[in-house]
């Protein structure tokens, strides 16, 4: 029987977590799945576009940097609770912008990458605790499987906003994602628990203090510039470097995002009998190889597959990292998850800024060449790494 009532509680609280990463995805990729449309409707400058992400960025890594100190005095739930009406507010905002003046429009949009930003940053952290609570013994499994949602939300979410776009309806998509960001609230509010356990533990020592912490947030700072490298400049590249089409820049982006979920999906599935840590170490190597081959490419097909490629080697790192950055500090799970989404962040932001204000100098193959030092720089961070893992003092 306590088997029985503890399944029945397991397995909705298991689809308001599961499924909340597949929002995340789709939030995620709202406003850039939504490009085309917003810049017709608004007459949106390149420049314009742009600033629409800088709120994004900066409110999440406030909100990342806020949820170190909060979850030692709310419980995970509040906090997943929070950030589910930050989404929700993201996608009102996204939609109230398509009948708003233009320059009312750039201010609702730019308030709807705040809102997810902060919403991600303070409840992304929370979210990794919650899937650890529910499979305690599949920590790394329970994480992985968390994060290969999330990619199925960047994957589908471009189709389901273009789908609602190629029919006139472009509202209900951003309006159907807020019913659903308050849905999900409400039935995290009635199955999820607030007993201490989901609280993390403020009697034991703090990650704060140990140099491996550290170690894993510069690694997260480093994989931030490679994967933004190819998500962010894929189709620039493509189209022109390598004067492909814009149907061919986009295959080769959505590939990219294929192949991320495709990885993340084969370690969901794997990482129990081959282990966390050989899968983990074995990415920055793929990353290495593609940001050297991918320079050497031409044509369609051979473009396309890099990109997947460079997808499979973006894949299960991040997820992984968070799994193994955790394991010498399991009380503070949610807390290592949100500082190093801080600093996933901030490499991201970094990251752009370097590329975009290189670009007009150096050509992307070039910089492509240059970046190929970061997966080895952070394969040797990650050795020291799993040195210190059993000593993180």
């Amino acid at each position: 029987m306590i088997m029985k009532s503890t399944m029945a509680r397991q397995i909705p609280a298991s689809i308001v977590v599961y499924a909340g990463a597949l929002l995340i995805g789709m939030t995620l990729v709202s406003v850039p799945a939504s490009s085309v449309f917003l810049i017709a409707a608004h007459g949106l400058s390149d420049q314009q576009y742009g600033q629409v992400f800088l709120p994004q960025l900066v409110f999440a890594i406030a909100g990342a940097l806020l949820a170190g100190p909060a979850v030692k005095r709310l419980s995970l739930k509040t906090m997943w609770v929070i950030a589910l009406v930050c989404f929700g507010l993201s996608q009102m905002s996204l939609y109230f912008s398509a009948t708003a003046a233009p320059a009312v429009a750039l201010n609702a949009i730019m308030v709807s990458t705040a809102f997810f930003g902060f919403g991600f940053g303070f409840g992304g952290g929370p979210l990794n605790g919650l899937a650890v609570n529910l499979y305690p013994q599949h920590s790394d499994t329970a994480i992985t499987a968390l994060h290969l949602m999330a990619g199925v939300g960047l994957m589908i979410g471009p189709l389901y906003f273009r789908t609602f776009e190629s029919n006139g309806a472009w509202a209900l998509a951003p309006s159907s994602l807020a019913v659903g960001s308050f849905a999900l609230l409400v039935l995290a509010l009635i199955v999820l628990a607030s007993k201490h356990e989901t609280v993390e533990s403020i009697r034991s020592p703090s990650p704060a203090g140990s140099g491996y912490f550290w170690l894993m947030i510069a690694i997260a700072f480093l994989y931030a510039l490679v994967e933004g490298a190819f998500s962010n400049w894929a189709v620039i590249f493509v189209t022109g470097e390598k004067s492909g089409s814009a149907d061919t820049g986009a295959k080769a982006l959505a590939v990219f995002w294929g192949g991320l979920t495709l990885g993340r999906l084969i370690a969901t599935l794997t990482v129990a009998r081959v282990g966390a840590m050989r899968i983990w170490m074995s990415l920055p190597i793929l990353m290495l190889v593609s940001f050297l081959i991918l320079p050497a490419l031409n044509g369609e097909r051979a473009l396309i597959l890099g990109y997947g490629l460079a997808g499979l080697a973006c894949s299960a790192f991040f997820p992984l990292m968070v799994a193994i950055a955790a394991r010498p500090f399991p009380e503070h799970v949610s807390w290592i998850a949100s500082m190093l989404t801080a600093s996933l962040m901030l490499g991201v932001g970094i990251g752009s800024y370097v590329i975009g204000g290189a670009v007009s100098s150096v050509p992307i193959s070039r910089l492509y060449l240059y970046f190929a030092a970061l997966p080895a720089i952070t394969f040797v961070l990650m050795w020291l790494s799993r040195r210190d893992e059993k000593n993180p003092a």
